[in-house]
């Protein structure tokens, strides 16, 4: 009998909404200083190392997100991003709006 209690107990809860999370990233869309560090950067790669140049490229361009990036916040919803705005509060009511839950 307790375990029975148990498993509906953790069926009950586990089947609830999870509130809603906010993550952070650094957008550098429109950064001209981000831009010409990912040329650099990718130009002094060493091209005789056994990564991958895509793996480079990467590489240099979240160094530069960190360097010259501007945060930028967004719930990630069915596989995307969305409400990406440049403040949580703000993010949080474009949420709300879009798809009315708290």
């Amino acid at each position: 009998m307790k375990y029975l209690i148990v498993v509906l107990i953790l069926l009950i809860t586990g089947c609830s909404e999870s509130p809603v999370s906010i993550l952070m990233d650094y957008s550098i869309q429109g950064s001209d200083k981000a831009a010409e560090f990912i040329l650099t950067c990718t130009k002094n790669a060493n091209p005789m190392s056994d990564e991958e140049g895509e793996d480079l490229v990467h590489g240099c361009e979240q160094t530069a997100k960190r360097l010259y990036g501007k945060p930028v916040y967004y719930v990630f919803r069915n596989y995307a991003r969305v409400c990406l705005s440049p403040t949580r509060k703000e993010t949080l009511v474009c949420y709300n709006t879009l798809y009315g839950e708290e």
